[in-house]
């Protein structure tokens, strides 16, 4: 005869695969059991991409919840997810203790899931997508968090829209639509486009009426709010955290992601032009590769026989020692002047705030107390040092660095001398100007000198 057994699960969340153990028979007489079929009630994916042996024994299968439910608490582990239905957002988050929330993933309006932005989300490798999109949440160090998903609607206001908008919901529209198209959604921008008529009529006036204001420079509005001074020790143009101290830029919709889907089928060409009112500068270069080079302390020359190391310009480098440790060249120049000098050095250590500062001086005359070799990322990575006018004069001059900080262990590890400013260089793409080196390209890895 047909038996019924319910089996009760430890919790109410949708799992792929399911492990059911049965300890012991009905009764002490039986000894085996025959089962006809066994019918769990879930999700249906048979045509997901789920490898045949998970990286967990228990894969959670998620359904973007509908924008009327709350917060739900989701455990962490190996996941199979359903993409967000068109017009809807669905995000997992971290809930602290205290209630904030911090974005971890999502997908919107039918797209894969990705990695949501800020320093906190999942990587974007960590997420694979085919049918379903998979991906792990890591247990959280803190027992007090947790994962939480949820959905919002992204209904627009429009004529025909099956729910009508809430009044907060037509600002939150207006603030997006508003983040889109300018830099920035301002209170009394939101107070005057929210008069009762906001729909495609009105986003189409709103766009018209800006296209007839008086042409702003974005170059201007951009320079007043970017780091032009940097006051840490730290690599010049490499993006730090909007909320870090000094920090006054800002990614909008961005995230890192997003650079990888611009591309398309057709060809992208870039190019670096010298900027011709700047040609004819010419730049000399001072090697330090071996003793007759130059004059020296304690430190060590190496090669590419004797390091590990490379990417230096010449057959060689200095490797400085530590404190007393000093690098000195001679240098001629025809005439007189200001000349502007900067070495091409790599720096692959932390220590010191990333920065093996030395004195700098000319003519045994100092120039800078410390003059800064920040972090270059790594020990086979050069960049060249901020540029320094002196005055040199006719005929021979030196230029010395010494390591006089006290008890300080090692210094940059240096390439050569450049003196002179190389021409500003323009990189574009497609033809179209991207942005501008002034002081010329670095000498990268594995490129050769121009």
């Amino acid at each position: 005869s047909l038996v019924h057994t319910e089996v009760a699960l430890s919790n109410a969340l949708e799992y792929v695969q399911y492990k059911l153990t049965f300890p012991s028979t009905r009764d002490e007489a039986s000894n085996s059991l025959q089962f006809a079929e066994v019918e769990l009630a879930g999700v249906l994916y048979e045509d997901s991409s789920l490898p045949l042996e998970s990286p967990d024994p228990f894969v959670q299968a998620i359904v973007c919840p509908t924008a009327a439910e709350p917060f739900k608490t989701i455990p962490s582990g190996y996941k199979v997810a359903k993409n967000a239905p068109t017009g809807m957002f669905c995000g997992i988050f971290i809930q602290k203790a205290d209630g904030a929330i911090i974005p971890y993933t999502r997908s919107y309006d039918g797209h894969d899931w990705e990695a949501s932005p800020g320093p906190y989300a999942m990587s974007p490798s960590d997420v694979t997508c085919f049918v379903d999109c998979e991906f792990t949440l890591p247990a959280l160090e803190d027992s007090d968090d947790s994962y939480v998903i949820f959905s919002k609607d992204g209904a627009t206001h429009d004529a025909g829209t099956a729910r009508r908008l809430t009044a907060a919901d037509v600002r939150m529209e207006i603030a997006r639509f508003l983040e889109m198209t300018t830099f920035g959604p301002k209170k009394a921008e939101i107070e005057a486009l929210d008069d009762g008529s906001w729909g495609a009529a009105a986003r189409a006036q709103y766009i018209r009426q800006q296209m007839d204001v008086d042409m702003t420079s974005h170059r201007e509005y951009y320079r007043a709010r970017t780091n032009t001074n940097w006051v840490a020790t730290t690599h010049q143009a490499r993006s730090d955290h909007p909320c870090s101290p000094n920090s006054k830029w800002r990614r909008y919709a961005y995230i890192r992601e997003d650079r990888f889907l611009t591309v398309t089928g057709s060809s992208k060409v870039t190019v670096f032009e010298t900027v011709p009112e700047e040609a004819h500068l010419t730049t000399t270069i001072y090697e330090a590769d071996e003793a007759g080079d130059v004059a020296y302390g304690s430190g060590e020359f190496h090669d590419s026989s004797q390091s590990n190391r490379k990417g230096f310009s010449g057959v060689g480098y200095y490797d400085f020692d530590g404190t007393g440790d000093f690098l000195e060249f001679t240098i001629d120049v025809a005439e007189a002047g200001s000349y502007p000098l900067s070495f091409r050095y790599m720096n692959g250590s932390r220590l010191y705030g990333g920065n093996r500062a030395c004195r700098l001086l000319v003519n045994n005359v100092t120039i800078s107390a410390a003059y800064d070799f920040i972090y270059t990322g790594g020990w086979n990575y050069y960049r060249y040092s901020a540029l320094v006018y002196v005055s040199l004069n006719a005929g021979q001059n030196t230029v010395k660095l010494l390591l006089d900080g006290q008890e300080q262990v090692g210094g940059p590890d240096i390439d050569h001398l450049r003196v002179g400013k190389p021409p500003a260089m323009v990189m574009k793409t497609n033809g179209f100007p991207r942005a501008i080196a002034k002081n010329g390209v670095d000498l990268l890895n594995e490129w050769e000198m121009l």
